[in-house]
């Protein structure tokens, strides 16, 4: 534990720097089991394995306090295909533009032309 919402910690070596980020934290042990926190940050250094908490828990951290963490996911159609295998139960709309294209107005230098995207 390096301070309130740095924990260096082991038994993560396998996986890669950003696995967890956004992931979730939930604590089973020590003085704050039963609470849950947020991933910032998942960094693999010479130093260990560092995660990041976005807020301080509310007891101070404690080397061998117990956690379960989950893997994060950003919401990218791209992650949940590579990362979790799950394309099919995707809920986002990966082929829609995004809203800049879409409140972009029809130019005659060929860029939003109104023509196919495809073409």
């Amino acid at each position: 534990m390096q301070d309130n919402r740095r924990l260096t910690v082991s038994g993560l070596d396998a996986f890669a720097a950003g696995w967890f980020y956004r992931g979730r934290i939930d604590f089973t042990g020590g003085a704050n089991a039963g609470a849950s926190a947020v991933v910032a940050a998942h960094e693999v250094g010479v130093s260990g394995v560092v995660l990041t908490l976005e807020e301080r828990p509310a007891e101070p951290l404690a080397p061998g306090d117990a956690f379960a963490v989950r893997a994060g996911c950003d919401k990218a159609f791209a992650t949940c295909q590579a990362k979790f295998a799950n394309r099919v139960n995707f809920q986002g709309f990966p082929q829609i533009p995004g809203d800049d294209f879409l409140m972009a107005y029809p130019r005659s230098d060929g860029r939003n032309d109104g023509t196919s995207r495809n073409g």
